[in-house]
């Protein structure tokens, strides 16, 4: 989970749920030193909800592929954009991605046709609007256990992409 993070309680809904089908879930935190918000109290909240302790990984690490491999899947939730170049450039997988962007997302579009192209790379359902230079991107976290499920079996959860008016309010 990045430091800039949108719903947090929708997140730790999601967990609770894939704990209650029996995954084993550690919760990692994704530092930039760019991003550095307070995050105190939703570490502590994520890992009594799994209860095993937070992983601190740096996305500016070369090695962020290799501190990654230790688990059967990676789910980053939300994901904005300037985690994308990273796992772009390290190829990590199998990984799970909740897309989040509020209009500064630069090459997001570009981004996201190249993520959809790689083996292992799953997608939460997302929408995409945008007026001009904007591009904001609003992802269904509520599938984000369904997500994972596909995922398991090589499989991305269609539609991938919904346009904004089919989103729940």
């Amino acid at each position: 989970m990045p430091e800039s993070h949108v719903d947090i309680k929708q997140i730790c809904k999601e967990i609770e749920k894939l704990l209650e089908e029996g995954a084993e879930v550690f919760p990692c935190l994704l530092t930039d030193s760019r991003k550095k918000k307070n995050t105190e109290k939703w570490q502590e909240n994520l890992q009594k909800i799994t209860g095993k302790k937070m992983i601190e990984i740096s996305t500016e690490e070369e090695s962020l592929a290799l501190k990654t491999t230790n688990f059967n899947l990676l789910v980053i939730a939300p994901c904005p954009s300037y985690i994308l170049s990273k796992i772009l450039k390290n190829k990590i997988g199998p990984i799970v991605l909740a897309l989040a962007a509020n209009g500064k997302a630069g090459n997001l579009v570009f981004q996201i046709k190249q993520l959809l192209a790689l083996k292992n790379t799953y997608l939460v359902p997302f929408s995409i609007a945008g007026a001009k230079k904007k591009t904001i991107i609003v992802t269904r976290l509520d599938l984000i256990k369904e997500t994972v499920v596909h995922a398991y079996t090589q499989k991305q959860l269609q539609p991938v992409i919904f346009e904004n008016h089919w989103l729940p309010e």
